[in-house]
């Protein structure tokens, strides 16, 4: 049975057992939360949302571990979900989309996050050091003090985005669209690459590490 068939039938078992939260109150199927916790731990991540809106429960991410879900995420819609402190070094999480997310003290090391849409989310304090975002959509994205050192932004839209006290050594910004971008305060070294013809303002802080 493909994970897919797996989500649906768990579904489909609930639901026959009558155990859908009651209408217009928050009572859940014995088991929900267990079963969100296997499968997430199995990196099924895309069930779990599945469920979680099946039962119009939003899934809380909040602190997990998912550096081993491998690609599980690709084309994942983890939108406005809270992520706080989530980790999630070294995964695959290609066109997956995170606008409005709460990434707010994330680990994402050398996360592949290329193609995709993080419009107005939150990476305040966000470790993104050797990601990739090529070609992602970052617009309005905040991420004050985040460490962004050699992460990949080519090609990607960060119009609107704050990068206040952001660190910057060693990011790579060619093609990008950095147009309103808040850069005051961060951190730049001679191993940043700027977009073609951009002039970092004066308020962006020479880093000598």
């Amino acid at each position: 049975m493909t994970g897919d068939r797996l989500a649906l039938g768990v579904v489909a078992a609930l639901a026959a057992l009558g155990l859908a939260k009651r209408r217009g109150g928050r009572n859940l199927p014995p088991g929900f939360n267990e079963k969100i916790d296997e499968l997430i731990s199995a990196g099924r991540i895309k069930q779990a949302i599945e469920l979680s809106k099946t039962f119009d429960v939003p899934l809380d991410l909040k602190g997990r571990n998912l550096t081993g879900v491998g690609h599980g995420l690709v084309g994942a819609d983890l939108s406005g979900l809270d992520m706080r402190g989530v980790k999630l070094d070294g995964v695959v999480m290609t066109g997956v989309s995170l606008t409005n997310a709460d990434l707010r003290g994330a680990r994402m090391s050398r996360a592949r996050v290329d193609e995709a849409d993080l419009t107005g989310a939150d990476l305040t304090h966000a470790v993104l050091r050797s990601a990739d975002f090529e070609d992602s959509v970052l617009q309005d994205a905040n991420m004050e003090h985040a460490d962004l050192r050699n992460a990949d932004f080519s090609d990607a839209n960060l119009t609107g985005a704050v990068l206040r006290s952001a660190h910057l050594e060693g990011a790579f910004f060619h093609g990008a669209k950095l147009d309103g971008a808040d850069l005051r305060g961060s951190f730049s070294h001679y191993t940043t690459s700027w977009p073609k013809g951009f002039i970092p303002p004066p308020t962006v802080i020479a880093s000598r590490r």
